[in-house]
């Protein structure tokens, strides 16, 4: 009985704690320093704990943009997309931060363990593709 308590008061500390720290950044590198290539699952990992991502937009940056046209991303949980919207990195731009068409967020959830692939569905013009490209996924720890 005493356990129960104990865990009880420890979890009501977990949950008011994670309330208060976060959001927290996830860095999910999608291409090393080549030439960006249009891929499905260019990157497999998956999720360390469950994550509830509301009103947390994802973002994405290269070390050398794309020319010509943008770079679209696109993140997938189990196969299914998560972006209604997707991530897209403009034509002359390094980053996805005041993009045009900026992402939007059709799934605010991601379960533990989950499969999180990342796809690139468009990339820039032919020998100015873009290189180098990492995603960040805001996240807090769901319960």
């Amino acid at each position: 009985m005493t356990s129960d308590v104990a865990f009880q008061a420890r979890r009501a500390a977990e949950q008011a704690l994670a309330a208060v720290w976060g959001p927290f950044p996830w860095y999910i590198p999608f291409s090393n320093e080549t030439p960006l290539t249009v891929a499905t699952n260019k990157v497999l990992t998956r999720a360390p704990f469950a994550m509830d991502l509301t009103g947390l937009l994802p973002r994405a940056f290269m070390s050398v943009g794309p020319v010509g046209s943008a770079v679209v991303l696109d993140i997938n949980v189990g196969g299914s997309t998560i972006l209604s919207t997707k991530l897209s990195i403009d034509d002359g731009d390094k980053t996805s931060v005041g993009s045009a068409a900026p992402p939007v967020l059709g799934t605010t959830y991601i379960a533990d363990n989950a499969e999180v692939t990342i796809d690139c569905v468009a990339v820039g013009s032919m020998g100015t593709e873009g290189d180098g490209g990492t995603i960040i996924i805001y996240y807090r720890r769901a319960s």
